[in-house]
């Protein structure tokens, strides 16, 4: 069972006995772009006649949905030990022996509850909790590394660059121009 709120209202959320996940609704930059409108009217220019549309950033995940679930308890396993994995992927072999299995068993098994290899979910998920990172918090590169298993800001831009084509800042500078 999953809860699911409408705002990630920090305020409303924490007086939840659980952490909702939400839907973060770009206040942010509604906030910015009314700002930003307001001034041009103060400076006595009309405020332009289109509509400002901003989409939603997108799902901010709680602890009442988990973010992958598969039917393979073993997989399932695998998967929140990858997820919490601070360090660069152990390699299919050694996730094999820690299950008791061959390398082929876990690859299929693995394969039949996420469709990719435990390593091609691994480096997708680190991106797509880069991409998090990036979108909903103003942590600086620094700081965003070591949470994702980086020592170094320089190997996480080389690992993002190769799997967006972007930079981190050029990330950043695109969401905010949307």
């Amino acid at each position: 069972m999953s809860l699911m709120g409408s705002s990630a209202n920090p305020i409303a959320l924490s007086s939840s006995p659980l952490r909702l996940t939400t839907i973060d609704l770009n206040f942010w930059n509604i906030g910015y772009l009314g700002a930003e409108r307001l001034d041009t009217m103060l400076e006595g220019k009309a405020p332009g006649g289109e509509h400002i549309k901003l989409a939603p950033l997108g799902i901010v995940q709680g602890e009442s949905s988990y973010r992958y679930h598969c039917e393979d308890p073993l997989v399932q396993s695998l998967l929140h030990r990858m997820e919490f994995n601070r360090g660069p992927f152990p390699s299919t072999k050694a996730l094999a022996e820690s299950q008791g299995m061959s390398v082929r068993t876990l690859e299929r098994r693995f394969k039949g509850s996420t469709v990719k290899s435990p390593e091609v979910w691994f480096l997708e998920y680190k991106l797509k909790e880069v991409k998090r990172l990036l979108t909903q918090t103003q942590l600086h590169p620094d700081v965003i590394a070591p949470m994702v298993g980086y020592s170094e800001q320089s190997a996480l831009a080389t690992f993002f660059k190769g799997r967006t084509g972007m930079t981190l800042q050029a990330f950043r500078d695109n969401l905010r121009s949307q």
